[in-house]
């Protein structure tokens, strides 16, 4: 578990908690970069350079304010959360619910925002989380998640 967040790993030996068999490599390109991205970050919180590089070579100029993005984010989930959310180790090759959640509220902010919204206080367990919408909603567009058009 990271000490700053109330996030955990999904523990191996449990049923992991997954809304389907999707595999994480079967999302949009925008969408594995921040999910890979959100597994590395949770390893060496509060920065990693890994990411950073990652996020450089993906956005040029606007990689600093997408890490930025993904750290408040990060934080303000933690900061909203009735519960620990589970987030795979970066080497999970499963979607897992809570992952599923966080990318289809940064993917849908833009274009349906109540159900985003609904994503993001599902995936907290607290009404409060609807506040972070604007958030999500920039992070989904800086970092091309608005533009894609798969479903959770």
């Amino acid at each position: 578990m990271n000490a700053a967040l109330p996030i955990d790993w999904y523990d191996a030996a449990e049923q992991p908690p997954l809304t389907s068999d999707m595999s994480w490599t079967a999302l949009p390109p925008a969408e594995q970069l921040l999910l890979w991205s959100i597994r590395h970050m949770l390893v060496c919180w509060p920065s990693c350079g890994s990411v950073r590089s990652a996020l450089h070579q993906a956005y040029g100029d606007e990689a600093l304010g997408v890490e930025h993005l993904l750290r408040c984010l990060l934080t303000a989930l933690g900061a909203y959360s009735a519960r620990t959310l589970k987030v795979g180790d970066p080497t999970c090759s499963r979607l897992l619910a809570d992952e599923n959640a966080i990318l289809f509220a940064l993917r849908m902010a833009r274009r349906e925002p109540e159900s985003a919204r609904a994503a993001l206080v599902q995936v907290c367990g607290e009404p409060r989380a609807a506040r972070l919408l604007p958030l999500a909603a920039s992070l989904g567009d800086v970092a091309g998640c608005s533009q894609t058009v798969s479903s959770a």
